[in-house]
């Protein structure tokens, strides 16, 4: 790929901050006051704090493996452990983008409402076929949509830290009544908001300088992300209080509309054109994260095509004249389709898919990072330690996630990873055909 179509490392960064900004930061807010009450501001700060090891891991990694991706990471371990985590992420992360697709659709129709008499999936997967064609531009396409849907984001939330600020009441955050059996179960999700920072790890074959700017995307992307979720959070909670608690978790507006009615009910029409905005910003925000991840994740199915452990790698690894890997992202459309007509939009099951397969990338590359630190980096032994156990932490709460939820979307995802390596074993007659190639 030539310099001039590679990603500067703001646009790497805004590519992240895309992904981490997406529908997780609206709809957790309600489901965390439930679980936490005044403490769910702290929830984002100490996940956050417990992910830093896994930070400086893949920071590290990148630096290791200039261009590396999560199949690089993995390899360095086995060849077979490159393609778990780079199918099973590469699978798995589709979900999440389903579920941005169908969140931005569902506040579209309460923004139009002559949009309510159509069916949702039916408008989900006419916007999935428009980013399909909008990602066969690639990077030439890609930096300033990535640049307006992070002004669009910023609007909403804007809106929503300024009206909290005028509602903030300290009083709220007077009575703690913390259900510790009930944290662990928030895990997943908030590790669901967080996910997106190692999106430079799918992207850093297209990232300007690589060695140097896809670890300062993750690092200063995290950053920025980290600070803006926990602000939310705070500002919600602070201006409304139990009544966050009280809201039925599916409701994510209503916040909104509280705070806005108290603060403008003698002016209706202030009210109805912030609610507006709002809307169109969180809309926005939920597609911006939805087009960056199936902007990114094609370039892991990419580079499985050019080890050839897929079928058809001739054909994945064509780029057309934009630079853009046709064959991968109708693969990865067809997938994230697939996720919205099974799944129906269901909030849930498609969270905990994307959190399974990001925990499980998480881990190889955590193990991978072990070895290494081991082996030559010596100072880092004690961070490749915790971020192991960051995960082992991560593994866990999805065990008490399947107890809470259900077997279900974890099985669809065990599924989807199964076919995968049948597919990776059928490339050679023999599996030690397919290891070697594989090498």
């Amino acid at each position: 790929m030539s310099s001039s179509n590679r990603l500067s490392l703001t646009a790497a960064v805004f590519v992240n901050i895309n992904i981490m900004l997406g529908s997780g930061i609206f709809i957790n807010s309600i489901l965390l006051a439930q679980k936490a009450g005044p403490l769910s501001t702290l929830i984002y700060p100490a996940v956050g704090l417990l992910i830093l090891p896994l930070i400086v891991a893949f920071s590290t990694l990148l630096s290791h493996f200039p261009g590396g991706t999560f199949y690089e990471f993995g390899a360095h371990i086995h060849p077979l452990l490159g393609f778990v985590s780079s199918w099973g992420y590469f699978i798995g992360k589709l979900a999440s983008a389903a579920l941005s697709i169908h969140f931005s659709m569902m506040t579209v129709q309460q923004l139009i409402p002559l949009l309510q008499v159509f069916n949702t999936i039916v408008l989900d997967i006419l916007v999935l076929v428009l980013f399909v064609l909008l990602n066969m531009f690639n990077v030439k396409t890609g930096r300033p949509i990535q640049y307006f849907f992070v002004a669009l984001k910023t609007l909403a939330i804007s809106i929503a830290v300024g009206a909290a600020l005028a509602l903030f009441n300290v009083s709220h955050f007077s009575s703690v009544l913390l259900p510790w059996a009930a944290l662990p179960g928030t895990v997943p999700f908030v590790l669901f908001a967080f996910a997106g920072f190692e999106a430079s790890c799918s992207l850093s074959k297209n990232i300007e300088n690589p060695s140097k700017n896809a670890p300062r995307a993750i690092l200063f992307s995290y950053g920025i992300v980290l600070a803006i979720i926990t602000l939310y959070q705070l500002c919600l909670y602070g201006a409304l209080g139990e009544k966050l608690g009280a809201l039925d978790k599916s409701a994510f507006l209503m916040p909104y509309s509280y705070m806005l009615d108290s603060l403008f009910m003698l002016h209706p029409s202030i009210r109805a054109a912030l609610l507006g905005a709002a809307l169109a910003g969180i809309a926005m925000s939920a597609f911006g994260a939805s087009y960056s991840i199936l902007y990114s994740n094609v370039w892991n199915l990419h580079t499985l095509s050019g080890y050839n452990v897929v079928p058809f790698s001739a054909l994945l690894r064509k780029l057309n004249r934009f630079y853009a890997p046709v064959a991968c992202i109708i693969v990865a459309g067809l997938l994230e389709m697939g996720y919205l007509l099974g799944s129906g939009g269901q909030i849930a099951p498609l969270q905990i898919i994307s959190a399974t397969a990001t925990v499980l990338s998480y881990t190889i590359s955590a193990l991978a990072f072990v070895a290494i630190s081991f082996n030559t980096l010596h100072k880092l032994r004690m961070i490749s330690v915790l971020s192991l156990l960051c995960c082992v932490f991560f593994m866990i709460t999805s065990v008490f996630n399947a107890w809470a939820f259900g077997v279900v979307p974890y099985l669809i995802f065990g599924l989807a990873l199964l076919v995968g390596l049948l597919m990776t074993f059928s490339c050679r007659k023999t599996g030690r055909e397919v290891l070697e190639g594989m090498q």
